[in-house]
């Protein structure tokens, strides 16, 4: 939530969630098709026009914004070790990909849980830009090893280890 002089909470205010949970530890951030992000809360509501939308390009793109708990995601956590000038790099790229008026992110309602928020997010969702390349582009620019292209989420992690406690 805070380290190396960045204060998640400041950038995803906890009043833009329904309910932040008491110990959250972390925020976790993603980038995706506007419409997906807003209308498909499970795979039972993907259609087929909003899938073609989404690969086309034809939506706006969301930032998809969870605070969580370590227990939360233990067993999906990848070890990241980053230098501060890293993590820098890293937090500069998600700044950059919120759309912001005033100095605030703009916050989009339609949240999935309590504690999830969506925000206004640069750029265009499509085949070759997806989720998954988003956070490769993200990782490379902070100088992170990963595959040359990342359309999937296996090629995300595979120069990483898993993690046996996140931190």
């Amino acid at each position: 939530m805070k380290s190396a002089g960045m204060d998640w909470g400041e950038k995803f205010p906890p009043a833009d969630f329904s309910r932040v949970p008491a110990a959250a530890d972390f925020v976790a951030v993603g980038w995706g098709d506007r419409e997906f992000y807003l209308h498909t809360r499970e795979w039972k509501d993907l259609t087929v026009g909003r899938a073609l939308g989404a690969l086309s390009g034809m939506h706006g793109a969301l930032l998809h914004v969870t605070y969580l708990r370590k227990a939360d995601f233990l067993d999906y956590a990848y070890a990241l070790p980053l230098s501060k000038a890293q993590y820098a790099k890293l937090v500069a790229y998600v700044v950059a990909a919120a759309v912001q008026r005033k100095g605030r992110l703009q916050h989009v309602p339609g949240a999935y849980t309590a504690q999830d928020a969506f925000y206004e997010a640069n750029g265009t969702y499509h085949l070759f830009q997806t989720c998954n390349t988003w956070i490769g582009s993200g990782l490379r620019e902070a100088g992170v090893k990963v595959s040359r292209w990342t359309p999937f989420d296996q090629q995300v992690v595979w120069y990483l280890r898993k993690a046996s406690t996140p931190g």
